[in-house]
């Protein structure tokens, strides 16, 4: 809605003209008739013209009318011209025209090009002999929309208006609190009108002043309110926001009673802000929600919508052009708090042009066009590969997307040969591959494959096998190798082995590999003589022979007052570890007299008391020990050391015998040998004796070997 003001002192234009040729403008037919018949141009040219205000009024009122758009092609037609910039020559040169009809009728075509839809327009004129002066044009709004997305049926009493993207209802034919009347708007979506300001208040005052004489109370809720109580002063609109600008009336807020917490219209205060309390039950209220629907969608020239469309809350909507045209703008607008987001989309034509043909190959559009959208399809004759793309497609700006393809020969000869080696192929075209090894001793330098490519030729360069031979491996002492493949070429591997006796040293690796560089890998190892570990010698006592190589053997011997018990010998195997564990010493050391006699004779008494207790149980330990030896028996490991046999007490003889081997009168010794005596791996022996000598003494034998 636009409102032109105008001041000047001459006198008001009284006499109103052409109302009849106005009435008939009401319909459209009538309107249309009108037009084309050429009844504008008598209002143009004779009645602007008039000496009578009233005339030049009602011709300005009758123009204004006709070129008011009715219906959406209008509509689309002036955006057409504000799009191309039509304005501009009626701005700046009809404008300034000498010719009073010049003038108004530009004026006339301002107001049609910024108005709003279904709006009128109050022109206010002042001057003299029918001249015209303009002082000011405002718009209010170009958001303008239909009442009936509005509608509700909880409302259905209501007067609906609407402006700047909301609708208003004017309930003004009853009455209710300020807390029913905010409930009633709720129901219909929205709340007490809040938060208006600047052109907003206009509007609604306008209204309230056009319905004045049918209110019956001046008294109008609006939505704002403070907290109960004397000290409250911060004043809020319903949706919770801080009131910055209030338009009090005269000697308001004046808190009557401490319970004026809600806020009206006061329209007999010039519709200014007045503070009453919120259960008042007859006055008027104003209610302010969304569009309940978004209405039916604009488009431009050329634009189709895809689909059904649908105008409620949350539908969303779909443009499409014509084939060979190009969306300007988004292709999809939401239904949104009752209008539709983002703006409609454009329509533009696009023409890539002709594709030219490619070497070895064809181009053919899928369709006979070359507009956007087109799509181009390339091939290649035979024996030819096309690379690249073989799609293109018409896009925005009028280029065909992508980049030209090629077609280039694809088939390749046989890979070259290389000696030592053998190739193999997976065909010959492109992108097969050729695969070379090299046959056994050969070593292959470069890469194994290669790939024929486009061309006919193969990529990159054959690769080439070299004879490796690393020779024979070095000998060593008291050790040999074996090759294990026979061979001594590249992969080859040799194996070390020592001797009887020996062993290869620690660290040392026992096969060798012939390596590229024709080298045996690692080094050279050697073979050592077997040993043991050092053996553990007990306190009290020692070792004689003290040789820990293979074979050989230790003897441990008892220090004076020690008594040994365990293998009095061991000797180093070819595992290099001993035969046996090292023996132990038992002491049996006596305390000296001169001790004793040192001792007070009590103390001397319980001493000696104590050490004849001592030595019985030591000579009660040491003859069980005596007698389990006798009953055990001791392996004979060989047939050295005869004569040590007769020694009883040698422990480390190489041929063991026992302490007594008669039995006390008979000339049968087998009845102190047990059955389980020897162990494997030693030979049993065979006891026996022969008949006494001269000297009087029997004659033992073990194993045919005499030893007493």
């Amino acid at each position: 809605m636009s409102q032109l003001w105008c001041s000047s002192g001459t006198e008001t234009l009284v006499h109103f003209a052409l109302a009849g040729l106005c009435n008939l403008c009401l319909d459209k037919d009538n309107k249309e008739y009108i037009l084309s018949v050429g009844g504008i141009k008598p209002v143009t040219s004779l009645l602007l013209n008039s000496n009578h205000e009233q005339t030049v009024l009602n011709s300005i009122t009758t123009l204004m009318y006709l070129v008011t758009p009715q219906s959406k092609s209008d509509k689309d037609n002036k955006e057409y011209i504000l799009s191309v910039g039509g304005i501009k020559p009626v701005t700046s040169l009809l404008l300034n025209s000498n010719h009073e009809q010049t003038v108004l009728n530009s004026i006339t075509t301002l107001m049609y090009l910024v108005t709003p839809q279904s709006k009128s327009v109050f022109i206010q004129l002042v001057g003299v002999e029918g001249s015209l002066s303009l002082c000011e044009v405002e718009i209010f709004t170009t958001d303008e929309f239909s009442t009936d997305r509005c509608a509700s049926e909880k409302a259905a009493s209501a007067e609906i208006t609407s402006f700047d993207r909301n609708c208003y209802e004017f309930n003004i034919d009853k009455g209710a609190s300020f807390a029913d009347a905010r409930s009633k708007c709720q129901a219909s979506g929205g709340d007490l009108v809040h938060g208006f300001r600047g052109i907003t208040n206009t509007f609604l005052l306008g209204e309230l002043e056009r319905r004045k004489d049918r209110l019956k109370t001046l008294l109008v809720w609006i939505g704002a309110q403070k907290d109960p109580g004397i000290t409250a002063r911060t004043w809020k609109w319903v949706d919770g926001e801080v009131v910055t600008k209030p338009s009090w009336g005269k000697d308001q807020p004046n808190n009557y009673n401490g319970e004026q917490n809600c806020v009206v219209l006061d329209g007999g205060r010039g519709w200014l802000w007045n503070d009453v309390g919120c259960k008042l039950d007859y006055l008027h209220w104003i209610c302010q929600h969304n569009p309940a629907n978004c209405g039916s969608p604009d488009r431009h020239l050329n634009t189709t919508f895809v689909g059904t469309v649908n105008t409620k809350l949350g539908s969303t909507i779909s443009y499409a052009c014509p084939e060979g045209n190009m969306l300007v703008g988004s292709a999809t607008r939401t239904c949104k708090e009752g209008f539709w987001t983002g703006v409609a989309p454009t329509c533009q034509y696009v023409d890539c042009g002709k594709l030219e043909h490619i070497e070895h190959g064809t181009v053919t559009l899928e369709t006979t066009r070359t507009t956007h959208g087109a799509v181009a399809i390339y091939a290649c004759h035979e024996n030819y590969t096309l690379i690249g793309e073989t799609r293109r497609v018409c896009g925005d700006g009028g280029k065909w997307n992508g980049t030209e393809p090629q077609c280039l020969f694809d088939w390749c000869a046989e890979p070259p040969q290389i000696s030592g080696g053998i190739v193999t192929t997976s065909g010959r075209r492109t992108g097969s591959v050729a695969t070379y090894s090299c046959e056994p001793g050969f070593i292959l330098f470069g890469s194994n494959e290669l790939k024929c490519g486009l061309g006919g030729d193969w990529s990159g360069k054959a690769p080439t096998c070299k004879y490796v031979d690393c020779g024979s491996p070095a000998n060593i002492d008291n050790g040999h190798y074996s090759l294990l493949n026979g061979t001594t070429t590249h992969g080859s591997v040799a194996e070390y082995t020592c001797d009887d006796d020996y062993w290869l040293e620690a660290g040392a690796m026992r096969r060798q590999v012939c390596m590229r560089d024709g080298k045996w890998s690692g080094d050279t190892p050697s073979c050592e003589l077997i040993t043991c570990p050092e053996p553990e010698v007990p306190k009290g006592g020692y070792v004689v022979g003290y040789d820990l190589n293979v074979h050989s053997t230790l003897e441990f011997h008892c220090e004076p007052g020690h008594l040994l018990v365990g293998q009095a010998s061991l000797k180093c195997t070819r595992q290099g570890d001993w035969d046996n564990m090292s023996p132990q010493f038992i002491s049996f050391y006596f305390p000296p007299s001169e001790t004793i006699s040192a001792v007070s004779e009590a103390q001397t008494l319980g001493y000696m008391i104590s050490v004849g207790a001592g030595v019985v149980l030591f000579l009660l330990i040491l003859l069980a020990i005596i007698y389990a030896r006798l009953r055990k028996a001791t392996p004979v490991k060989n047939t050295e050391n005869i004569e040590g046999a007769v020694r009883k007490e040698e422990q480390t003889a190489a041929v063991m015998s026992y302490a007594s081997l008669s039995d006390g009168g008979g000339d049968n010794i087998y009845e102190n040998v047990a059955e389980n005596t020897y162990d494997n791996p030693y030979e049993t022996a065979t006891y026996y004796t022969e008949p006494a000598g001269p000297n009087g003494t029997p004659t033992v034998t073990i194993n045919g070997v005499a030893v007493r």
